[in-house]
């Protein structure tokens, strides 16, 4: 997948990915239906609102997953929209156990930002274990309960 493929020679940048986009499936969807600036007054009852532009990049993530899991393997890696919600950025959990960090980074560097022509000003924003969030899985909803009562537990000094 890192390679340049022979049915993506003849496109660049925002071409190439529309094409990958359409490729596979992805299909436009105005997820704003109507909403804009003129549209909120300060009537505007928000929870009936249709449209949002929170999902306007949910394509290219789902791809971007996609290509990640087939790369790394299913368990190995995660992506999620940004944490701010904007949509324009997407968060990349990596499992180091299962894939090493640097591999990652190679594999984006290729696969999207070479692909399709991005030369962000920062490459990577990294955080750290050990902050105020903690991410964990769950392969049984059944264990839910279960972990709902272990988080009301006080913490171990």
């Amino acid at each position: 997948m890192e390679e340049e493929l022979e049915w993506e020679r003849e496109t660049a940048g925002p071409e190439r990915m529309n094409l990958w986009l359409h490729r596979h499936g992805a299909s436009p969807f105005d997820f704003n239906r109507g909403l804009n600036d003129e549209a909120l007054t300060p009537e505007t009852e928000f929870h009936r609102l249709a449209g949002s532009n929170f999902f306007r990049g949910l394509a290219l993530i789902d791809l971007a997953e996609a290509m990640l899991k087939r790369a790394f393997g299913r368990d190995a890696v995660a992506v999620r929209v940004n944490a701010a919600g904007q949509g324009d950025y997407f968060q990349v959990h990596v499992d180091t156990r299962l894939a090493p960090l640097s591999d990652v980074k190679q594999f984006l560097r290729m696969t999207f930002y070479r692909r399709f022509g991005l030369s962000p000003e920062t490459e990577f924003v990294e955080t750290h274990p050990g902050g105020g969030a903690v991410g964990i899985r769950l392969k049984r909803y059944d264990a839910l309960a279960q972990l709902i009562q272990r988080l009301r537990l006080p913490a171990a000094p």
